[in-house]
């Protein structure tokens, strides 16, 4: 449970002075007044509600003890004297016990009703802030999920969670009695975790239980994207400019999180950025776990997909919280759905034989796959239970998201607007819109736009046409209400889920001829789900055979990114020579073989992950970390390369060899390594784990010196363990 605050009196006074300062009240501690020391007098800021507020602290043992009725006789008979002299408006008696029943009846008594205030410590914090209205806002965002939430299973610190029967017991269990006060909640996309974060706050709102007496303060990271990263910012964005959550100061909100007094729920970090490359990702992360501390909680939700691995995860979270003994964060990963959670969906739609229709989905070996995710099983039941589709119409995801989005574009036909156009096909006019509005907002960093920009976006592209000045703002309205797309109380728009933006996208780089492909590839990284989308509607084999596709990967990063996502999704080879960029990590799913040559490249963190075998070259790299995870064997060959660490696990061959080739440190698994033979090539500080051989082609060696001291001047510094051996060639 949280610990409850026990503060000595003067921690007491001036922590109370604290608060009201950050309230905005101007507070002054021991102030003399009518020749009498006041703990605290404060007087508001707000001309047109000013007022001179007398504050005395009554600091006591423990919270059970009792503030005797003398001393709110006292207080009452100094406030009634200050208002008469005219030197105080207010009095409020603040303590960190209770009050007796018959406490406000001598208020009553002394006609200051309205102008004196009895306050325990925590009434005091929960009234710093006014979050009737937020809440209501954030109802009616958690309320539109149309089918009843399902409880999914859940895998924590890589075992299957298992002793709660839901997803708010796990999580009040980690709220009041767990350690850590970080929770990262990763799922793919569509797995529920934005609903999950929604179940939390619908609870809070019906009964406050699980929280532990904690307000949750919920934060959509996408309506955040490009509003920088420092952590008092994102909080303004969203509290305040969103959803009209006033309050003075981030001090204040800074305050209540270290008291304990909230559930911080950050919800999406792989959308703050429309790629979710890491080195995207990270300052952002940095900034919200700034105010961890060990009162406070936080929840994270995330795809996995920017993290290389689950050691990752851990080693990433712990380097940004603060060190001592303890375990500061525990991540957690929605699993997909059995068929007992698919069973529950298809009980909420109210068909006569759920099993028999349960069986006759699985029966499709891509329906079978999308119905695993929460947000693809309802757009599967909408569309082929609801709306009647054709089971063999759905083969993949591309399929699934043309179907339901096609449900829009043709149903109310009818009465359409864009009908009247001189147009052969409205439908077609209104999918390319939205097409354009979601390539729009991905390639220039927009994570929503405003109902302006919608009247405007449209009269560009319609207004040419004759007849249609009329005809516009109803088009535009028909955009509006759409299903997959979300019109935001503050008047912007957003896409339901990122991924109908990924979606359309994927259907623009569909649209274009090979040529186009390659140079929007090139031009711009998208991310993981965007090109699997796309992997399912183009034919790659076309793209990667044209001289155009290999004169551009050569040079082009972005290019390489995007292949290797788009190949890996299709299984299929891959062997590149590439430059990559900065930050890279790639996951090649389970492509057969992967050969990746990295040339002339400065690589901050290089991560490859692999369920087969990989063989990377890497020629003239400075990297600060190269980290390899493969279940397959892996050759790595480094030439002139200068590595600050590597994390290998895999059954691996190394060879080091050029000029000044080196690795400062890291944590190898390998079978054999070959290194040299040149001037100046080797490890310092590495451990090597396994059974394994080392081979060393050195120059040749001056006579004079030692097999020891032919080695430490070669730059080499290892230390062997276990059953490792030590061979040397050409010395």
């Amino acid at each position: 449970m949280m610990e409850p605050v026990r503060l000595t009196w003067r921690e007491f006074e001036e922590t109370t002075k604290s608060i009201l300062q950050f309230c905005g009240l101007n507070p002054v501690h021991n102030y003399l007044l009518m020749g009498r020391q006041t703990d605290v007098w404060c007087k508001t800021s707000d001309s047109l509600t000013a007022a001179r507020i007398i504050v005395e602290c009554k600091s006591t043992k423990s919270d059970d003890s009792t503030i005797p009725i003398s001393e709110v006789t006292d207080f009452c008979a100094r406030l009634a004297l200050a208002r008469s002299s005219g030197v105080a408006d207010q009095g409020w008696l603040i303590t960190n016990g209770k009050f007796s029943a018959n406490s406000h009846s001598v208020i009553r008594d002394s006609h200051l009703e309205g102008v004196c205030r009895l306050l325990t410590f925590d009434s005091l914090l929960s009234s710093v802030i006014d979050f009737s209205s937020y809440f209501s806002q954030l109802k009616l965002i958690a309320e539109k999920n149309k089918l009843k939430f399902i409880d999914p299973s859940l895998t924590a610190a890589g075992k299957p969670v298992k002793k709660f029967s839901s997803f708010l017991q796990f999580c009040s269990e980690w709220i009041s009695h767990r350690s850590e006060e970080v929770m990262l909640l990763l799922g793919d996309y569509g797995q529920g975790k934005t609903t999950c974060c929604h179940q939390i706050l619908l609870s809070y709102m019906s009964n406050g239980q699980i929280l532990d007496g904690r307000i949750p303060i919920y934060i959509r990271l996408r309506d955040v994207a490009n509003q920088g990263y420092q952590l008092p910012a994102i909080l303004r964005v969203s509290l305040q400019e969103q959803f009209g959550l006033h309050y003075h100061s981030f001090q204040l909100i800074n305050f209540l999180a270290d008291a304990g007094r909230l559930l911080f729920i950050f919800d999406g970090l792989d959308e703050i950025s429309f790629t979710g490359f890491w080195n995207e990702v990270f300052p952002p992360l940095r900034q919200l776990l700034s105010i961890s501390s060990k009162k406070n909680r936080i929840l994270i939700t995330s795809r996995p997909g920017i993290f290389s691995s689950e050691s990752t995860i851990s080693l990433t979270l712990n380097s940004l919280l603060p060190k001592d003994d303890k375990t500061r964060s525990i991540t957690v990963v929605l699993d997909y759905f059995d068929e007992k959670r698919v069973l529950a969906a298809v009980d909420q739609y109210g068909v006569q034989d759920s099993r028999a229709v349960l069986g006759k989905l699985y029966e499709n070996p891509g329906i079978a796959d999308l119905i695993r995710r929460p947000i693809t099983l309802q757009m599967v039941l909408d569309s082929l239970l609801v709306e009647g589709q054709s089971y063999s119409k759905v083969s993949s995801s591309a399929d699934l998201y043309d179907l339901y989005t096609s449900k829009w574009l043709y149903r109310d036909s009818w009465r359409s607007n864009i009908q009247n156009l001189s147009l052969e096909k409205g439908e077609d006019f209104k999918f390319l819109f939205v097409q354009q509005l979601a390539w729009k907002m991905l390639t220039s960093g927009l994570p929503r736009v405003t109902s302006d920009y919608i009247e405007s976006a449209v009269k560009e592209y319609f207004g040419h046409i004759d007849g249609t000045s009329e005809l516009l703002p109803a088009f535009a309205n028909e955009i509006r209400l759409c299903s997959f797309l979300d019109w935001q109380l503050s008047g912007s728009l957003v896409f339901a889920h990122k991924s109908f933006l990924e979606y359309f996208v994927a259907t623009r780089l569909a649209g274009v001829d090979p040529s186009q492909q390659v140079q929007q590839l090139s031009n711009h990284i998208f991310g993981p789900a965007t090109l699997m989308f796309a992997a399912q509607m183009i034919s790659w084999d076309v793209v990667t055979k044209s001289d155009l596709f290999h004169d551009a990967i050569k040079t082009s990063s972005v290019l390489c990114l995007n292949t290797i996502n788009i190949l890996s999704s299709l299984n299929q080879k891959l062997a590149l020579t590439v430059t990559l960029p900065d930050a890279s990590s790639i996951d090649f799913g389970s492509a057969d073989v992967i050969v990746l040559s990295v040339n002339s490249s400065s690589v901050k963190q290089l991560s490859l992950e692999s369920e087969s075998s990989i063989y990377l070259e890497l020629s003239d790299v400075r990297a600060e970390i190269v980290a390899v995870r493969s279940k397959e064997s892996t050759k790595m060959v480094m030439r002139n390369c200068n590595i600050g660490e590597i994390v290998c696990h895999a059954t691996t061959t190394l060879e080091l060899e050029g000029s000044n080739a080196r690795v400062a440190s890291g944590r190898l698994d390998f079978e054999s390594m070959v290194i040299g033979p040149h001037d100046r090539c080797g490890f310092h500080s590495v451990s090597i784990d396994g059974p394994s051989k080392v081979t060393f082609r050195l120059p040749q060696p001056d006579a004079n010196l030692t097999r020891k001291q032919r080695l430490i001047d070669l730059g080499f510094s290892i230390r062997r363990s276990g059953k490792a051996k030590g061979k040397k060639d050409g010395s």
